[in-house]
């Protein structure tokens, strides 16, 4: 016999969270070219000893509370190898550290979140995205 579970609110929140997270994770960049993100080309620069393109991404309705993207793509691969959030009271950077070539698309594979404080980096999350499947129609 099955059985549902009834999720509280809070579980819920934590679990739309999640999704919502995958989702973003699994649809960048692609969503930044359909959404009306505005972008400004920052100085070239290196990450991870790669070369990269750096660009900040914000949106006409952004506060000064908003958060505040920057993605770096490799300079040879045009691959989006990092991103720098700064948040309201901290900065995260995510690296996409792995790619599943699967497909006929890029997409993540493996990423470090780690947050920078006070110059140093901690690690906060490791995750791992797998078993992607393409249709095309």
């Amino acid at each position: 016999m099955n059985s549902v579970h009834k999720l509280s609110g809070e579980e819920f929140k934590k679990i739309d969270h999640l999704f919502s997270s995958s989702l973003y994770v699994v649809s960048q960049p692609f969503q930044l070219i359909k959404s009306k993100a505005i972008f400004k080309r920052l100085q070239d620069t290196v990450v991870n000893r790669k070369k990269v393109y750096a660009l900040d991404v914000y949106y006409k309705d952004d506060t000064e509370n908003s958060d505040q993207w920057t993605y770096y793509f490799d300079q040879n691969t045009f691959n989006v190898i990092a991103c720098k959030v700064r948040h309201q009271k901290r900065v995260s950077v995510i690296e996409n550290t792995s790619y599943d070539m699967s497909t006929p698309f890029l997409f993540n594979a493996t990423r470090k979140s780690t947050i920078i404080h006070a110059k140093e980096r901690f690690i906060i999350a490791k995750y791992s995205y797998s078993n992607y499947n393409v249709t095309f129609r």
